[in-house]
């Protein structure tokens, strides 16, 4: 099979699902599928992200020392899902504490941007939460920012900002 023609037949859940069975089998072509997806071009690396993300939900611990890698090259990505698919594999790990820093800047920059894609700015929210449990005194901070997305954002942001908040409140009482 060759993977990146198969990538480019169809976007769906089937042939993402195909591919992890297929990473599954063989390990090689995870890094096919990796490195199609660092080749940040629409639609190819997004339905390659995708597939990573689906595959480190169910192996978490094959993705997870790459996540030092996931994070620094974030700030190259041009593509919303890819993006959005990379934060999410992000938040299903431990955040490294060297990378925190550099991980706090670049979501709570994704969050004030008016720009930034719902399901983006979603994940990113949850990054930088789970970062102020690493760094507790940034929860004030996050409070404060969250309360401005409630104001100006979507349903999905505004629910996400809210559940959030409840924690933070919580944590900080």
């Amino acid at each position: 099979m060759d993977i990146r023609e198969f990538l480019e037949i169809h976007s769906s859940r089937l042939n993402a699902d195909i591919l992890v069975d297929k990473i599954e089998e063989d390990t090689d072509v995870f890094e096919i599928v990796w490195e199609i997806m660092l080749e940040d071009t629409y639609p190819l690396s997004m339905r390659a992200s995708r597939v990573i993300w689906l595959f480190a939900i169910k192996h978490p611990y094959y993705v997870e020392p790459r996540l030092s890698e996931i994070i620094s090259i974030l700030p190259e990505i041009k593509t919303g899902s890819v993006w959005r698919n990379m934060l999410n594999m992000i938040s299903l790990f431990p955040i490294p504490e060297e990378h925190t820093g550099i991980l706090f800047d670049l979501c709570y920059g994704l969050v004030e941007s008016l720009g930034t894609a719902i399901a983006v700015k979603a994940n990113a929210m949850t990054i930088l939460y789970n970062i102020s449990n690493i760094e507790a005194d940034l929860k004030f901070e996050l409070i404060t920012l969250f309360e401005s997305q409630r104001e100006t954002e979507s349903a999905a942001i505004f629910a996400r900002s809210k559940i959030l908040l409840q924690k933070l409140y919580k944590e900080i009482s």
